[in-house]
Protein backbone atom coordinates (compact mmCIF):
# COMPACT_ATOMS: atom_id res chain seq x y z
CA UNK A 1 0.00 0.00 0.00
CA UNK A 2 0.84 3.57 -0.17
CA UNK A 3 1.61 3.20 -3.36
CA UNK A 4 -0.64 5.72 -5.62
CA UNK A 5 1.01 5.05 -9.44
CA UNK A 6 2.36 1.98 -11.28
CA UNK A 7 5.60 3.83 -11.32
CA UNK A 8 5.76 4.56 -7.67
CA UNK A 9 4.53 0.54 -6.94
CA UNK A 10 7.35 -0.92 -9.57
CA UNK A 11 9.98 1.53 -8.20
CA UNK A 12 8.86 -0.10 -4.60
CA UNK A 13 9.23 -4.03 -6.13
CA UNK A 14 12.49 -5.89 -5.82
CA UNK A 15 13.96 -6.90 -9.19
CA UNK A 16 12.50 -9.65 -10.37
CA UNK A 17 14.90 -11.26 -12.93
CA UNK A 18 18.06 -12.25 -11.35
CA UNK A 19 19.66 -13.16 -14.40
CA UNK A 20 17.28 -11.30 -16.84
CA UNK A 21 30.77 2.85 -42.71
CA UNK A 22 33.97 3.37 -41.75
CA UNK A 23 36.88 1.13 -41.69
CA UNK A 24 38.88 1.21 -38.51
CA UNK A 25 41.99 2.23 -38.63
CA UNK A 26 44.32 0.44 -36.23
CA UNK A 27 45.57 2.72 -33.29
CA UNK A 28 47.57 2.21 -30.12
CA UNK A 29 47.63 3.21 -26.66
CA UNK A 30 45.70 6.35 -27.23
CA UNK A 31 45.42 8.50 -23.84
CA UNK A 32 42.42 9.00 -22.25
CA UNK A 33 40.90 12.54 -23.21
CA UNK A 34 39.99 15.74 -21.13
CA UNK A 35 36.40 16.04 -19.95
CA UNK A 36 34.96 19.63 -22.15
CA UNK A 37 35.22 22.40 -19.59
CA UNK A 38 31.81 23.43 -17.84
CA UNK A 39 30.45 26.33 -19.24
CA UNK A 40 28.59 24.81 -22.34
CA UNK A 41 24.89 25.23 -23.01
CA UNK A 42 24.41 21.42 -21.88
CA UNK A 43 25.32 21.97 -17.90
CA UNK A 44 21.99 21.49 -17.00
CA UNK A 45 21.92 18.10 -17.98
CA UNK A 46 24.92 17.34 -15.30
CA UNK A 47 23.29 18.38 -12.54
CA UNK A 48 20.44 16.29 -10.71
CA UNK A 49 16.93 18.22 -10.23
CA UNK A 50 18.39 17.53 -6.53
CA UNK A 51 21.60 19.69 -7.20
CA UNK A 52 23.98 16.41 -6.96
CA UNK A 53 26.71 16.68 -9.88
CA UNK A 54 25.98 13.63 -11.73
CA UNK A 55 29.81 13.35 -12.70
CA UNK A 56 30.58 13.19 -9.22
CA UNK A 57 27.23 11.28 -7.52
CA UNK A 58 26.56 8.45 -10.33
CA UNK A 59 30.30 6.92 -9.86
CA UNK A 60 29.74 7.25 -5.98
CA UNK A 61 26.52 5.47 -5.94
CA UNK A 62 27.54 2.59 -8.32
CA UNK A 63 31.39 2.20 -5.70
CA UNK A 64 33.29 3.12 -8.58
CA UNK A 65 34.66 5.66 -6.32
CA UNK A 66 35.44 5.68 -2.72
CA UNK A 67 32.20 7.26 -0.21
CA UNK A 68 34.37 8.52 2.67
CA UNK A 69 35.32 12.03 2.03
CA UNK A 70 38.51 12.20 1.22
CA UNK A 71 38.90 8.52 0.05
CA UNK A 72 41.64 7.79 2.92
CA UNK A 73 40.08 4.98 4.38
CA UNK A 74 39.75 2.65 1.03
CA UNK A 75 36.32 0.91 -0.28
CA UNK A 76 36.91 -2.54 -0.33
CA UNK A 77 33.61 -2.49 -2.72
CA UNK A 78 35.10 -0.03 -5.07
CA UNK A 79 34.84 -1.01 -8.68
CA UNK A 80 37.94 0.74 -9.77
CA UNK A 81 41.19 -0.92 -10.19
CA UNK A 82 44.32 1.54 -10.41
CA UNK A 83 45.71 1.85 -13.57
CA UNK A 84 43.67 -0.74 -15.48
CA UNK A 85 41.93 1.69 -17.79
CA UNK A 86 44.85 2.79 -18.70
CA UNK A 87 46.65 -0.52 -19.17
CA UNK A 88 43.40 -1.60 -21.31
CA UNK A 89 44.12 1.01 -23.40
CA UNK A 90 47.16 0.11 -24.23
CA UNK A 91 45.74 -2.99 -25.87
CA UNK A 92 43.84 -1.08 -28.17
CA UNK A 93 44.29 -2.68 -31.93
CA UNK A 94 44.81 -6.22 -30.22
CA UNK A 95 41.23 -7.10 -31.46
CA UNK A 96 40.93 -5.38 -35.08
CA UNK A 97 37.54 -6.72 -35.65
CA UNK A 98 36.17 -5.31 -32.36
CA UNK A 99 37.69 -1.91 -33.44
CA UNK A 100 36.09 -2.57 -36.86
CA UNK A 101 33.07 -2.72 -35.36
CA UNK A 102 33.55 0.24 -32.84
CA UNK A 103 34.37 2.11 -35.59
CA UNK A 104 31.42 1.76 -37.56
CA UNK A 105 29.06 2.10 -34.34
CA UNK A 106 30.78 5.84 -33.45
CA UNK A 107 28.72 7.28 -36.21
CA UNK A 108 25.77 5.69 -35.58
CA UNK A 109 25.79 7.10 -31.90
CA UNK A 110 26.69 10.30 -33.41
CA UNK A 111 23.71 10.99 -35.45
CA UNK A 112 21.86 9.74 -32.39
CA UNK A 113 23.11 12.56 -30.61
CA UNK A 114 23.56 14.73 -32.92
CA UNK A 115 21.07 17.39 -31.78
CA UNK A 116 23.24 17.44 -28.89
CA UNK A 117 26.14 18.90 -31.29
CA UNK A 118 28.09 16.91 -28.54
CA UNK A 119 29.49 13.81 -30.57
CA UNK A 120 30.86 14.15 -33.95
CA UNK A 121 34.90 13.57 -35.18
CA UNK A 122 37.46 15.56 -33.90
CA UNK A 123 35.46 16.45 -30.43
CA UNK A 124 36.91 14.74 -27.08
CA UNK A 125 33.59 13.32 -26.49
CA UNK A 126 33.89 11.14 -29.85
CA UNK A 127 37.60 9.92 -28.69
CA UNK A 128 36.63 9.29 -25.60
CA UNK A 129 33.42 6.73 -26.45
CA UNK A 130 36.07 5.22 -28.81
CA UNK A 131 38.53 4.59 -26.40
CA UNK A 132 35.86 3.50 -23.25
CA UNK A 133 34.38 0.31 -25.47
CA UNK A 134 37.53 -0.40 -26.72
CA UNK A 135 38.92 -0.57 -22.89
CA UNK A 136 35.51 -2.54 -22.35
CA UNK A 137 36.14 -4.90 -25.09
CA UNK A 138 39.49 -5.86 -23.96
CA UNK A 139 38.43 -5.66 -19.46
CA UNK A 140 35.65 -8.77 -20.26
CA UNK A 141 36.70 -10.57 -23.78
CA UNK A 142 33.88 -13.03 -23.14
CA UNK A 143 31.14 -10.48 -23.45
CA UNK A 144 33.21 -7.94 -25.55
CA UNK A 145 31.71 -5.47 -26.97
CA UNK A 146 28.00 -5.50 -28.20
CA UNK A 147 25.60 -2.90 -29.20
CA UNK A 148 23.83 -0.89 -27.39
CA UNK A 149 26.55 -0.19 -25.43
CA UNK A 150 27.76 2.51 -27.29
CA UNK A 151 24.93 4.49 -26.51
CA UNK A 152 24.78 3.99 -22.34
CA UNK A 153 28.64 4.96 -22.74
CA UNK A 154 27.81 7.83 -24.81
CA UNK A 155 24.77 9.47 -22.29
CA UNK A 156 27.55 8.54 -19.16
CA UNK A 157 29.93 11.48 -21.31
CA UNK A 158 27.03 13.68 -22.02
CA UNK A 159 25.92 13.52 -18.13
CA UNK A 160 29.62 14.99 -17.81
CA UNK A 161 31.53 11.94 -16.17
CA UNK A 162 34.92 12.16 -16.71
CA UNK A 163 36.25 9.34 -19.38
CA UNK A 164 37.50 6.81 -17.00
CA UNK A 165 34.58 7.19 -14.82
CA UNK A 166 32.23 6.81 -17.79
CA UNK A 167 34.37 3.34 -18.52
CA UNK A 168 33.92 2.07 -14.84
CA UNK A 169 30.31 3.32 -14.68
CA UNK A 170 29.61 1.27 -17.95
CA UNK A 171 31.27 -2.16 -15.80
CA UNK A 172 29.33 -1.12 -12.99
CA UNK A 173 25.71 -0.70 -15.13
CA UNK A 174 26.79 -4.06 -17.35
CA UNK A 175 28.20 -5.77 -14.15
CA UNK A 176 25.85 -5.23 -11.17
CA UNK A 177 23.07 -3.52 -12.95
CA UNK A 178 21.76 -5.59 -16.14
CA UNK A 179 24.41 -8.52 -15.66
CA UNK A 180 23.65 -10.79 -18.38
CA UNK A 181 21.94 -8.41 -20.43
CA UNK A 182 24.97 -8.63 -22.87
CA UNK A 183 26.14 -11.95 -22.63
CA UNK A 184 25.62 -14.45 -25.61
CA UNK A 185 22.33 -15.68 -25.93
CA UNK A 186 21.42 -12.66 -23.71
CA UNK A 187 18.97 -14.82 -21.67
CA UNK A 188 19.17 -12.74 -18.79
CA UNK A 189 17.29 -9.53 -21.58
CA UNK A 190 14.87 -12.46 -22.33
CA UNK A 191 13.87 -13.15 -18.77
CA UNK A 192 13.25 -9.52 -18.05
CA UNK A 193 11.50 -9.13 -21.05
CA UNK A 194 8.89 -11.96 -19.38
CA UNK A 195 9.23 -9.99 -16.41
CA UNK A 196 7.74 -6.36 -18.13
CA UNK A 197 5.12 -8.62 -19.15
CA UNK A 198 3.88 -9.81 -15.75
CA UNK A 199 3.72 -6.50 -14.53
CA UNK A 200 2.05 -4.91 -17.54
CA UNK A 201 -0.89 -7.73 -16.60
CA UNK A 202 -0.50 -6.74 -13.20
CA UNK A 203 -0.13 -3.07 -12.70
CA UNK A 204 -2.14 -2.36 -16.45
CA UNK A 205 -3.97 -5.76 -17.02
CA UNK A 206 -6.37 -4.28 -19.85
CA UNK A 207 -3.06 -3.14 -21.62
CA UNK A 208 -1.35 -6.25 -21.01
CA UNK A 209 -4.36 -8.55 -22.18
CA UNK A 210 -4.92 -6.57 -25.27
CA UNK A 211 -1.30 -6.61 -26.46
CA UNK A 212 -1.38 -10.48 -26.03
CA UNK A 213 -4.64 -10.67 -27.79
CA UNK A 214 -3.27 -9.33 -30.90
CA UNK A 215 0.18 -11.13 -30.47
CA UNK A 216 0.70 -14.59 -28.18
CA UNK A 217 3.70 -15.51 -25.83
CA UNK A 218 3.94 -11.84 -25.28
CA UNK A 219 5.71 -11.00 -28.56
CA UNK A 220 4.67 -7.23 -28.43
CA UNK A 221 6.28 -7.05 -25.22
CA UNK A 222 9.46 -8.68 -26.05
CA UNK A 223 9.69 -6.43 -29.00
CA UNK A 224 9.49 -3.35 -27.23
CA UNK A 225 10.90 -3.74 -23.64
CA UNK A 226 14.15 -4.99 -25.29
CA UNK A 227 14.35 -1.82 -27.24
CA UNK A 228 13.68 -0.23 -23.68
CA UNK A 229 15.40 -1.88 -21.64
CA UNK A 230 18.86 -2.64 -23.44
CA UNK A 231 19.28 0.73 -24.39
CA UNK A 232 18.11 1.79 -20.76
CA UNK A 233 15.81 4.57 -22.30
CA UNK A 234 18.62 5.98 -24.32
CA UNK A 235 17.03 7.39 -27.82
CA UNK A 236 13.45 6.26 -26.16
CA UNK A 237 12.61 9.47 -24.12
CA UNK A 238 13.82 12.75 -23.92
CA UNK A 239 17.26 13.52 -22.34
CA UNK A 240 15.99 14.98 -19.15
CA UNK A 241 13.52 12.17 -18.97
CA UNK A 242 16.23 9.81 -19.50
CA UNK A 243 18.18 11.29 -17.07
CA UNK A 244 15.80 11.70 -14.16
CA UNK A 245 15.35 7.43 -14.59
CA UNK A 246 19.04 7.31 -14.51
CA UNK A 247 19.18 9.20 -11.29
CA UNK A 248 17.10 6.44 -9.91
CA UNK A 249 18.93 3.49 -11.56
CA UNK A 250 22.45 4.87 -9.85
CA UNK A 251 20.56 5.67 -6.57
CA UNK A 252 18.98 2.37 -6.64
CA UNK A 253 21.89 0.33 -7.88
CA UNK A 254 18.89 -1.84 -10.04
CA UNK A 255 16.78 -2.29 -12.61
CA UNK A 256 14.06 -1.55 -11.22
CA UNK A 257 13.34 2.30 -12.10
CA UNK A 258 13.58 0.84 -15.65
CA UNK A 259 10.39 -1.76 -15.46
CA UNK A 260 8.91 1.08 -13.47
CA UNK A 261 9.88 3.70 -16.32
CA UNK A 262 7.88 1.13 -18.54
CA UNK A 263 5.11 0.86 -16.66
CA UNK A 264 5.17 5.15 -16.71
CA UNK A 265 5.34 5.39 -20.22
CA UNK A 266 2.41 3.31 -20.66
CA UNK A 267 0.26 3.82 -18.28
CA UNK A 268 -1.09 7.27 -19.69
CA UNK A 269 -1.35 5.35 -23.16
CA UNK A 270 -3.39 3.19 -22.07
CA UNK A 271 -6.66 4.30 -24.31
CA UNK A 272 -4.60 4.18 -27.22
CA UNK A 273 -3.23 0.88 -27.17
CA UNK A 274 -6.76 -0.45 -26.65
CA UNK A 275 -7.73 1.16 -29.50
CA UNK A 276 -4.88 -0.32 -31.65
CA UNK A 277 -6.15 -3.70 -33.82
CA UNK A 278 -3.15 -5.28 -35.06
CA UNK A 279 0.22 -6.08 -33.89
CA UNK A 280 2.22 -3.55 -36.74
CA UNK A 281 0.37 -0.63 -35.30
CA UNK A 282 0.59 -1.34 -31.51
CA UNK A 283 4.47 -2.14 -32.06
CA UNK A 284 4.27 1.54 -33.97
CA UNK A 285 2.52 3.44 -30.94
CA UNK A 286 4.34 2.17 -28.15
CA UNK A 287 8.01 2.83 -30.43
CA UNK A 288 6.58 6.68 -30.35
CA UNK A 289 5.55 7.26 -26.70
CA UNK A 290 8.64 8.35 -25.64
CA UNK A 291 9.20 11.11 -28.53
CA UNK A 292 5.68 11.97 -27.98
CA UNK A 293 6.56 13.11 -24.38
CA UNK A 294 5.39 16.85 -23.99
CA UNK A 295 9.04 18.40 -22.07
CA UNK A 296 6.51 19.62 -19.36
CA UNK A 297 5.48 16.16 -18.82
CA UNK A 298 8.73 14.88 -17.29
CA UNK A 299 8.08 15.77 -14.17
CA UNK A 300 5.21 13.74 -13.73
CA UNK A 301 6.90 10.86 -15.45
CA UNK A 302 9.37 10.49 -13.67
Amino acid sequence: GGYSTPHQRALALPSMATEAATVATPFSSPAPVSSPLPGTAHDAWHVAPDGGVRREVWPRQLGIRDSSPDGAHGNMDCLRIPGHYHALLALAGETPETAQQIEKDLPRTGATFAVQGLLKPGLAMWDSLRNILTAYAAHDPVVGYVQAMNFIAAFLLLAGLAEEDAFWCLVGLVDKVVPGYFSEGMAAAKLDQRVFARLLHIHLPAAGLHLESLAPDNIVCGIISSQWLLTLFVNVLPTEATMRVWDHIFATASRAPLFASCLALLEPRVSDVLASSEMGEAIELLQGLGESMRPDAVDAFV
